[in-house]
């Protein structure tokens, strides 16, 4: 397959090298101690407190007292011990988008939910636990990293729901967990906001990215026949529209 009519470029996963303190983050944990222990897990290198959540720095005001109004609540609070569950029926249609700016990453997901099983390779951890101990795998600079979580996460106690990205149709937290995973990895949630779906595709996958801008496509029939070709092999596809 020839390319040469599409303006096509390569996307470079999400760069990390630009927030500080990224290898402390990460440094590696035992989760399967931890989850055997059974006890109630706090992530020591990521805690949850407000500057998890933000930089006061890089927010506008009204949004800063918003933000600042969040709390940290662990599933079994919000449905109750035993009324949720790590992941049941994974569709595309189930993510929804909460407070967090990062519809790019959420794009990423639902791309490969399309595929369930592309969604359970993330996870090193495949159950719930009674210690709220999370593990995902990501590809960082290229390299396969093991990121792990607690099971807290931002509530907003006014809407009584996540504040940020959850499932529609039931009690799931895959979502939530990928989620802060990814905002883990930066320091925040909101340093995750704004992005492209191949700076998510590539670190969820460890796959090379490609994308085509569609102003400059020359032939319409030759990019759907791409479209075509990639729908055929089953590659994660996602669109985007940019705003001015």
């Amino acid at each position: 397959m020839t390319l040469d009519n599409v303006n096509l470029q390569a996307e470079s996963e999400r760069p990390v090298n630009e927030f500080p303190f990224f290898e402390e983050r990460l440094k590696p944990i035992d989760y399967k101690a931890i989850i055997e222990a059974k006890h109630p897990f706090s992530d020591p290198h990521w805690l949850a407190e407000e500057s998890s959540i933000m930089d006061d720095f890089m927010m506008r005001e009204p949004r800063v007292q918003k933000w600042q109004t969040l709390v940290w609540k662990r599933p079994s609070e919000v449905y109750g011990e035993g009324n949720f569950t790590l992941y049941d029926k994974i569709d595309p249609n189930d993510i929804l988008q909460g407070d967090c700016g990062d519809c790019y990453f959420l794009s990423g997901l639902a791309s490969l939910a399309e595929y369930p099983d592309r969604i359970k390779r993330i996870f090193l951890t495949q159950e719930i636990n009674e210690a709220g101990c999370y593990a995902v795998q990501f590809y960082i600079c290229g390299e396969k990293r093991t990121v792990v979580v607690d099971d807290r996460f931002p509530y907003c106690p006014h809407k009584e729901r996540w504040a940020f990205s959850r499932t529609s149709s039931s009690n799931e937290i895959w979502v939530l967990i990928v989620e802060k995973a990814w905002a883990k990895v930066f320091g925040s949630y909101q340093r995750i906001e704004a992005g492209t779906t191949g700076e998510a595709l590539n670190p969820l996958t460890g796959c090379p990215t490609k994308f085509f801008i569609h102003d400059d496509v020359k032939s319409k029939e030759h990019l759907w026949q791409t479209i075509l070709f990639a729908d055929t092999h089953k590659f994660p596809m996602c669109t985007a529209v940019a705003s001015s």
